[in-house]
């Protein structure tokens, strides 16, 4: 690990140690506060000792030995430990106090405590964590003593200029080039020349159209200009900003500014193809740069809107079917296209790591890829020392990762329980190997190990989780999944970092301690393939909680509970982003207690998923007229046969307007979609997939008009007769998938909506000929499927349209010819 890499590590320990909790808890049980603040002075001087040491090694090859940095890594280590453990002993305060939100444990201990003047007691662990910290601040005081003749001391304050304001730039720039702009320049120029209104000694022009300074904070504004004052008078700056309130804070004359304009056709151009053909245009074909008029046509003249596209095509190289893809695209420059593009960026992002052997192929070949042997190399390198290497046993390792079974006599072997300042145990699961650590060697591996942030016992077939592991204050990831445990031990639940419990595939556990609402940290719990009985512990945990409650959980994974007749009040939870609730058959209704009494559930819920729920018939809420999911950007209702009033499904009667997918398959009782439930998400929902729904006779009418829809799939719907009225004219859709839909007419005077990129047909026998469909007019089609068309005697050149570039036909029992002769 290097200087930087071990600063990273100071900080995250300081931001432990110098919160104001911090100093009460030192107060309260008379601990040296002295000693706190040396240690936050020495903490700080050794971060920046560290990189300051880097930087002489960089420069001075071999100056400082790889000794010292191992010796000052692992120093900051244990201070790390010290600090967590303060911070943990901070928290046991607080909730002893009563703050804490959960009502198991810690009311327990609040009410032990009730009477007891703990104003200025002796805590119970003073002496020890006096001695520890002592301890640590002797050994940072002996890695700086270890370097003084070094001088680094003198490179301090230079270090934490350079931290602060970065590398030296220079205003000098020999590569600007400006596309255009003529007429903007020759008016820009007369304003800085512009002496017609009372002069300043310092004169700001502000250009109102490119982002640069965002700022109105007008005490940050006199601090960048301050130093300009001393130059010469009547004196010029140019800012460049998006927002014309800017303008008032940086100049003290009114409507002092230009505001530049969109760029015109031919200066749009020139500026495109400096940026997707930087060689120059002359080599490029005649095709791309049709295409590439054709998008900058739809840029309207805004040159970020040209840049980031032309830089996008250009990533595409030559491939025409990219760019026909994004000129047909109807909204290149809004924000909802700037999204999509970022996938394609994230592609080029994995190629280019390709390309350059960050990555390689797998010996198992695609889609599997691994760090490439040079990358994998220089990881060991520098986690040198932190990793255990069974090879090598260092006692001031960290983190420790073996394979199950094949690693684990060697493991046994070696002692490595001596390793007491472990922080990751994290054993990767091999079913090929036989597993043979069992319940007693793991409770004696694990007895040492009081220092755990990461504890993985996956796979192994322990029925009782070791008692060491209630010792582990500090944990904050515990992964059981898949083992044969069959109760949660009580003091499990006094681990109050744990911010990830794995509890899936542990069939045998059939209940969760009372107390566990007391981990109010916990962000992750999953108890999917349980037999869990009592889950409505986690409701006494959520009642009553407001938004301002600690409670963290972000994602809650509900699986297979197949005795669950009710939902606590989840809606309560003011963190949770996922919620997946799966083969709860025994539930009926989800009312307004699923909601809780928060006035707005489910703040920040983006993915809501409700699956295999056979006796699910009602999910209403009476009176319904409060809002809720202001945040859900995905929603799947899979597999509720008995759901049959959909309008009713949230607070507010729609949908929100963040939503982007919605799924509805296999709701048998579904008859219709009202226009009120997707009301909202006209402007935000991308993809819509109905399935399995044999009942449903209507789609929403408003459909046709949404202006973000792009994929609609749509199979197995019995009773559909026809698609919304004007559907033809849905100018955002690319992607269309009919199958097995059998009363479902397209009628020929409409047809399909004409800016279909993909279009897949299947056993829609209503359809008959394929000559019908009225396919010709789709003019940007790549990709065209049809199956089972058993009126279709021939296919002729003249049917189909000559975009296609991939058509796959099935099932066409009479078909004669493909060419019509």
């Amino acid at each position: 690990m290097t200087g930087p890499e071990v600063a990273a590590v100071v900080s995250g320990a300081s931001k432990v140690l110098f919160t104001q909790g911090a100093y009460d808890f030192f107060f309260k049980w008379k601990l040296d506060e002295m000693l706190l603040n040396k240690l936050k002075a020495l903490v700080n001087s050794t971060k920046t000792l560290l990189t300051v040491a880097e930087m002489r090694r960089q420069i001075q090859e071999n100056s400082i030995s790889d000794e010292w940095f191992k010796r000052a890594r692992f120093a900051i280590c244990d201070a790390d430990d010290v600090l967590d453990k303060i911070f943990t002993d901070v928290q046991n305060e607080e909730y002893r106090a009563g703050d804490s939100p959960g009502i198991g444990y810690a009311v327990k201990e609040k009410l032990r405590y009730k009477g007891k003047d703990v104003g200025r007691s002796l805590h119970p662990f003073k002496k020890t964590r006096e001695v520890e910290m002592n301890e640590i601040i002797k050994k940072l005081e002996s890695v700086a003593s270890e370097v003084s003749h070094l001088g680094l001391d003198s490179n301090v304050e230079l270090a934490g200029i350079r931290k602060i304001r970065g590398e030296a730039t220079s205003s000098v720039n020999d590569t600007i080039t400006i596309c255009g702009r003529s007429e903007d320049k020759k008016i820009i120029m007369k304003l800085v020349e512009s002496k017609d209104v009372a002069d300043d000694p310092l004169r700001v022009i502000t250009i109102v159209g490119l982002p640069d300074i965002s700022s109105k904070d007008t005490r940050k504004w006199d601090e960048l200009r301050t130093p300009f004052l001393v130059g010469k008078s009547k004196s010029r700056i140019i800012i460049t900003t998006h927002s014309k309130d800017v303008t008032e804070t940086v100049t003290s004359v009114r409507d002092y500014y230009y505001p530049l304009n969109v760029m015109s056709e031919d200066e749009s151009l020139l500026l495109f193809e400096s940026v997707a053909f930087p060689g120059g245009s002359e080599a490029a074909s005649p095709a791309l740069k049709e295409i590439g008029r054709g998008i900058v046509g739809k840029c309207k003249g805004l040159p970020l809107a040209i840049k980031m596209i032309g830089r996008l095509l250009f990533s595409y190289r030559n491939d025409v079917t990219e760019w026909k893809r994004l000129l047909n695209s109807e909204r290149v420059s809004s924000k909802q296209r700037l999204k999509e593009q970022y996938e394609d960026v994230s592609r080029r992002y994995f190629t280019h790591l390709l390309l350059n052997f960050f990555i390689q192929e797998s010996s198992r070949g695609k889609p599997w890829y691994v760090l490439h042997d040079l990358v994998h190399d220089l990881a060991e390198y520098v986690s040198r020392g932190l990793c255990v290497d069974l090879h090598d046993i260092n006692l001031q390792s960290r983190h420790l990762c073996y394979i199950q079974g094949k690693d684990e006599m060697l493991l046994n072997k070696l002692k490595v329980q001596k390793i007491t300042c472990l922080h990751t145990f994290l054993p990767l699961v091999h079913w090929r190997h036989g597993l043979y650590l069992d319940n007693k060697i793991l409770s004696d591996m694990l007895s040492n190990f009081k220092l755990l942030r990461v504890l993985s016992l996956k796979g192994y077939q322990i029925s009782v989780l070791p008692d060491s592991v209630r010792d582990m204050k500090l944990l904050r990831y515990m992964n059981i999944s898949w083992t044969d445990i069959e109760c949660l031990p009580l003091r499990i639940c006094r681990l109050y970092n744990l911010e990830f419990l794995n509890l899936s595939g542990c069939v045998r556990l059939k209940r969760l301690p009372a107390d566990i609402v007391d981990l109010v940290k916990l962000r992750y719990l999953n108890v999917d393939h349980t037999s869990l009985q009592n889950i409505m512990v986690v409701s006494t945990w959520i009642v009553g909680m407001t938004p301002s409650s600690n409670i963290l959980l972000r994602s809650l994974c509900i699986y297979n509970c197949l005795n669950l007749e009710t939902l606590p009040p989840l809606g309560n939870l003011p963190a949770l982003m996922n919620l997946t609730i799966v083969g709860s058959h025994c539930i009926k209704s989800l009312r307004r207690e699923f909601c809780g009494d928060n006035g707005n559930p489910f703040p920040v819920l983006e993915l809501l998923k409700i699956q295999v729920m056979e006796m699910l018939d009602t999910w209403s809420f009476s009176g319904g007229d409060e809002g809720g999911f202001p945040s859900l950007k995905e929603l799947q209702i899979i597999s509720c046969p008995m759901l049959r009033n959909m309008p009713f499904c949230f607070p507010s009667l729609t949908l929100p307007p963040t939503l982007h997918s919605l799924k509805i398959i296999f709701c048998k009782g579904l008859k219709t979609i009202s226009d009120e439930f997707l009301g909202k998400c006209s402007d935000s929902l991308r993809e819509l997939t109905i399935g399995q729904c044999p009942d449903l006779v209507r789609l929403p009418r408003s459909l046709s008009t949404f202006q973000s829809i792009q994929k609609l799939h749509l199979s197995y719907c019995d009773a559909l007769e026809s698609l919304p009225d004007m559907f033809h004219k849905a100018t955002s859709l690319r992607t269309l998938l009919l199958s097995d839909c059998p009363k479902l007419v397209i009628l020929e005077e409409c047809g399909f909506p004409t800016a279909l990129t993909h279009l897949t047909v299947r056993n829609c026998l209503k359809m008959k000929a394929v000559s019908n469909l009225r396919l010709t007019k789709l003019t940007s089609l790549i990709h065209l499927e049809l199956e089972g068309s058993p009126e279709t005697l021939k296919l002729e050149a003249g049917c189909l349209p000559v975009s296609v570039e991939e058509l796959r036909i099935r099932n066409f029992n009479h078909l004669k010819s493909l060419s019509g002769t």
